[in-house]
């Protein structure tokens, strides 16, 4: 009998990790949002930030902003390197062209940079990572708490 109850026990202990675990999943389905899409964030530098949305079959699933040199950035630099990193999932049947923007703000959501992103174009049917580079100050960079952040997508 005390086989048979460890089997009972390990056979529901799966069962709640598993329900566990589906509802994690829902927590970060993705949301159907309109086009143009447009939201605040709270948002910590270097850190991933996964929008999981989709606009017109198009999926934003991730974003992440951070120094290209892990090390300390320093608030009097003018002109730090920056690296913005999307990840775009076009489950469209045609192609789609795109105009993204990264305003990143601080803990009162007040403006401290702008990141424009080239137009981006994502073939239907395939997953695309983009990153572009920037430059900008280390005063700013330090002091970001949030992101706001802007698609616009073309078909």
């Amino acid at each position: 009998m005390g086989l048979s109850h460890s089997r009972s026990v390990l056979v529901f202990a799966v069962l709640a990790m598993c329900a566990a675990v589906a509802a994690h999943a829902q927590d970060t389905a993705v949301r159907t949002v309109d086009n143009p899409y447009q939201q605040e964030f709270d948002y910590a530098l270097g850190e991933t930030l996964a929008p999981n949305v989709e606009i017109e079959g198009l999926r934003w699933t991730s974003m992440r902003v951070a120094p290209r040199d892990e090390g300390q950035i320093d608030p009097g630099d003018d002109a730090v390197d920056i690296e913005l990193t999307v990840v775009l999932d076009n489950r469209g049947t045609d192609n789609a062209r795109l105009q993204m923007v990264v305003l990143l703000e601080d803990g009162a959501g007040q403006p401290l940079d702008r990141l424009t992103l080239e137009s981006i174009r994502v073939r239907d049917g395939r997953t695309e990572e983009v990153v572009e580079r920037f430059k900008a100050p280390g005063a700013s960079l330090l002091a970001v708490e949030k992101v706001y952040l802007f698609l616009e997508l073309e078909r």
